[in-house]
């Protein structure tokens, strides 16, 4: 797993969040936007609910620690870039490879799945979404 595969590497990393409700999503959507402070450079998500592999439990985010196990947020420090090489050789999406939106502590694995499948899906449960990854 990446975690694993990082350790080996020499990187320490923890996984800072999963799963997320969509209120919680839309909650971080606000954010810059409708919810203080305002602008741009306070914006966190393009995604409402819904919108975010976090949603069906197939996204996560990390950080990257130091030698203290302090995390490091600084996205110019080598050991994101190497975390994200070692994510995407395992299969994963890195957010920090998307064109608009730059967002260096995301991964995700979709399986080839849209969002709007998902929310096809999301009434019969997250099971009946994770049975559709390929």
């Amino acid at each position: 797993c990446m975690i694993d595969l990082c350790a080996y590497a020499g990187i320490a990393i923890l996984i800072t969040q999963t799963l997320r409700t969509w209120e919680e999503q839309d909650k971080l959507h606000a954010k810059g936007r409708t919810d203080p402070p305002i602008g741009k450079k306070h914006i966190v998500t393009n995604a409402k609910g819904g919108q975010s592999y976090h949603n069906f439990g197939l996204a996560f985010d990390i950080v990257v620690l130091d030698s203290l196990g302090k995390a490091n947020w600084d996205a110019d420090h080598p050991s994101w870039t190497r975390a994200a090489e070692i994510g995407k050789s395992v299969g994963l999406e890195w957010g920090g490879d998307w064109r608009s939106f730059k967002d260096i502590p995301h991964f995700q694995y979709t399986g080839g799945l849209k969002t709007a499948q998902c929310c096809e899906w999301y009434p019969s449960g997250l099971p009946a979404i994770w049975t559709k990854v390929t």
